[in-house]
This record gives structure tokens, sequence and C-alpha cells, in this order.
């Protein structure tokens, strides 16, 4: 049997015991709200840099690709501020900028090539993949290798473009280096253009396939599905994968509803309708995303006709070149025309499609205040990176060019800032990662209507869905003035 004394000592050694497993509760407990908040956000803001870094070490080749693909940008960005060119760099130049324009020359290299790095990681494997799918299906038929042969020399074309600009960067380096950094960039762009003129091709050929506009018919409907129906399937469709299957499943399940509730006495329709004010809203909203990319794409143009230009003059032998030189410049134009046109539809498309990142960057904050950071950031960001590719336009208007666009006139000094636009909103247009998902609340609902605008059910899917009862009386699927829109990513109707 335990003594007394021998009781109180245990049950002081207890409570010493408790003591000094209850000091690190209180330690963080003492640590203040603020500071808990502080840290939680900025872990959150810089979540897409840290992802990016952890990829750029397991994957070190594609890493080492894109960095030297991306450089040149930097460079560009380096020099902004000082009013030189990168082939101006050298010891002079450094030392005649006082040490705040120095901090922040080097400040603004560094975010260009994060922020470009971001894109080419993300862009380039894809690029890879999909460029030998692509190339291995050429021979297959004489249309394919057709396109598939015009569209690598368009994107040869525009790929030029791209490594002029890397080449007369580091010219004030090794001509050896100038060369790998010119080479690396004209192979990454082309690939990635010679994915973007396929897949554009891809588009046009299916405004005229019946089955493909039947599916963004059934889009459509999903979108002005009403509320009450859309918590219903996500009921009910909550623990399905997400696939073919399914997706086909839940479009069957669903105009089975829709035509119950058409026989119903009233007639009940599970979808809003269109007003008048609705269709002037959209025929706007069609004029803003058009008028968008048409001033990306005459942004681009000169530019991009200039850059094709002069890399094509540097392919040449010398006694070619020198005779281009003292050419007609309608010649030179029609030599950088075809790179530079193809450039300017790449940017229109990114300038078109803009508006669906702002809308996702919008849904995202009003869902999660956090992501205010984020996009603040993404902003900025582009923003600044942009800002080498108004160096880049400066240095074709401050020089005799083909185009006779000089800086004195008010073109010539208004093109490099309408070109820096230009690349900002595309930049934009690449966003759209950082946004998706944000809530974690699974709406099956929106997971259907995101698969279905990303892949094509099959012909003999679609021809099933097409004779069902539902589309024999031609049911209304437009929205009304009080529609709440279902967001394609899944998030909360609100």
């Amino acid at each position: 049997m335990l003594s007394a004394n021998q009781l109180m000592h245990d049950n002081h050694h207890n409570v010493e015991e408790e003591k000094k497993q209850e000091i690190p509760i209180a330690t963080m407990n003492q640590v203040p709200r603020h500071r808990r908040s502080c840290a939680s956000l900025c872990k959150f803001a810089l979540s897409p840099i840290t992802s990016c870094i952890r990829y750029a070490w397991n994957n070190k080749i594609v890493t080492t690709i894109a960095l030297l693909s991306t450089a040149s940008a930097a460079l560009y960005s380096l020099t902004f501020l000082s009013g030189k060119q990168p082939q101006d760099i050298n010891s002079e130049w450094w030392y005649s900028m006082s040490d705040a324009i120095q901090f922040c020359s080097v400040m603004n290299a560094c975010i260009s090539i994060t922020v470009n790095l971001l894109t080419s990681t993300k862009y380039l494997p894809l690029a890879g993949v999909k460029l030998k799918k692509n190339l291995t299906h050429t021979c297959e038929s004489p249309s394919l290798f057709i396109k598939n042969n015009i569209c690598l020399l368009v994107g040869l074309s525009v790929g030029l473009i791209y490594g002029t600009q890397s080449y007369n960067a580091f010219l004030w380096t090794n001509i050896s280096l100038s060369i790998i950094s010119g080479i690396t960039n004209f192979l990454s762009y082309s690939a990635r253009r010679y994915n973007s003129i396929v897949d554009l091709i891809e588009k046009f050929k299916d405004l005229f396939n019946s089955d493909v506009r039947f599916q963004q018919e059934c889009i459509k409907q999903l979108y002005h599905l009403k509320p009450e129906y859309v918590e219903e399937f996500n009921l009910l469709f909550h623990d399905k994968p997400i696939n073919e299957e399914s997706v086909n499943l839940f479009l069957t399940t669903l105009y089975d509803k829709a035509t119950e509730a058409l026989h119903k006495k009233p007639v009940v329709s599970l979808f809003y309708e269109k007003t008048r004010t609705d269709l002037l809203r959209d025929v706007l909203h069609m004029t803003a995303r058009v008028g968008v990319g048409l001033f990306c794409a005459i942004a681009a143009i000169p530019i991009g006709i200039q850059n094709a230009y002069d890399g094509i003059q540097l392919l040449l032998p010398k006694n070619v070149s020198d005779n281009l030189t003292n050419a007609n410049d309608a010649l030179k134009v029609l030599i950088g025309v075809v790179p530079g046109l193809a450039n300017g539809i790449f940017y229109f498309i990114s300038g078109y499609e803009c508006s669906e990142s702002l809308e996702d960057m919008y849904d995202a904050i009003r869902e999660n205040k956090k992501y205010l950071i984020t996009s603040s950031m993404a902003l900025v960001l582009n923003a600044l990176t942009a800002t080498g590719y108004y160096v880049i336009a400066q240095a074709t208007v401050n020089e005799s060019n083909i185009l006779n666009i000089q800086a004195p006139t008010s073109l010539g000094n208004a093109l490099p800032i309408i070109y820096a636009t230009a690349v900002f909103i595309t930049g934009v247009n690449n966003t759209d990662g950082l946004f998706a998902k944000v809530n974690p609340i699974v709406h099956r609902v929106g997971d259907i209507t995101e698969w279905l605008e990303r892949h094509k059910l099959p012909s003999e899917k679609i021809s099933v869905l097409r004779r069902h009862a539902f589309f024999s009386p031609k049911a209304s699927v437009t929205k009304a003035a009080d529609d709440i829109e279902l967001i394609p990513s899944g998030l909360q109707i609100v």
C-alpha cells in the first residue's frame, strides 16, 4: 500500500507533467490572431510559386528548356527602366543607374522570369505530348499530311519571331549563347504554336459539326438550369465519377425529368427563358470580347512582321541578306506577313478568351476572399512582365523598320504601350489554372458542365440524345432576367 507522502508526491508529479503538456497549447494560443492570419494568407498567396519550385526540382530538363526560353524576356524587363536595349548591357550602363533603379530593374527581371517560367512549365510538357500525338498521325491520310505540314510551317514561322527576339536579347554576351537562346525559344514556341493552330482548325471544323453544336446547346441548358433542380441533381449524382458514361446517364435523366415536367398541369420548365435585355447583354458581351481580341491582334501584327523579317534575314547567306536589305519595303513586308498575321491570330484568341479568365477570377474572389490576394498578385506581376515587351516594341519603332512606324510619330510612340497592354491581356488569360475548383464541396452539375466543355461525346450517344422526346417539341432553354447562372468550375450558386 502507498503511503500518504508517496501519494502526494505522485499527484504533484502528475500535475507537473500536465503543466508541461499544456505549455505548447498555451504558447500557441498566445500567438496573436492577426499574425496567424498573415502567415496563412502569405502561404496561400505564394502557393503557386512554391508549387512551381517543387515542379522545377522534379522536372529538371523541362525547367532548363523553359528557363532558356524565358531568359530573353527577363533581359528586356531588366533594361526597361533605363530606357535601353539588352544589346546595351555593360558595366557602364549598370553604373550609370542609381541604386534604386538598379534594384527595381533586377526585381523587374526576376518577376518576368518567374511569371514566364510558371507559364512555360505549364505549357511546354503539354506541347510536347500534343506535338508527338499530332505528328504521329501525319501520314495516315493525304488530308492529314497536308494539314499537319501547313500547321507545322505556320508554327515554325511564328517561332521565328520569338527566336529572333531571344537572339537579339543575348547579343551583348557570347554569340554562342545568343544562338542557343534563339534556337531554344524558336523550338519551344514553334511547338506551342503548331499545337495551337491544330486546335484552332479543329474548333473551326466544329462550327460546322451538327453533333458539336447539339452538345453546345446541352451546355447552355445546364447553365440555365434552375437552382432547385441543380441541387436535386447534385445529390443524385454526388457519388458518381465524372466520365463519358456518367455524363451520358446524367443528360438522359435530366431530359427524362424535363419531359415529365412539360406534361404537368400547369406546365413546368426546368430552365429559364431569355428577355430582350438578356439578348442585348449577350450581344454587348460578344462585341466586347471581339473588340479586345482585335486590339491584341492589331498590336501584335506589326511587331511580328518586323521580327519575322529580321529572323529570316539572319538565316540567309550574307550576300542574299545584303541584297534583301536594299529591296523594296513591300517585298520585306511580304516576307514577314505570314508569321506576323499568324501571331496576330493567337493574340486575338487570347484577347477573346480573356473575359473567361476574368470571370473565373471574380467567381473565385466571391467564393473565397483569399483569392483577392492571388488575383491582385497575378495582375500586378503580369503588368510588370509586360514591360519587357514594351522594350521589344520600342526597339522596333526607334530604328528604321519595314512598316515605317517611327518613334517621333503618334503611332510610333503609342505602339510600345499598345503592344505591352496586349501582352498583359494574354498574360491574364494564362491565369485560368489559379482559380479552378476553389469550393471544396463537389457540385456534380458544375463538374459535368465543365467536362462537356472539354470533351466531345461520341456521335452514337449524341444521336440517341437527339431522338429524346424532350427535343420533339422544342423546349425553351434560354434564361430570364433573374437567372442565376451555374459557374462551369462547379462553384456554389448564391
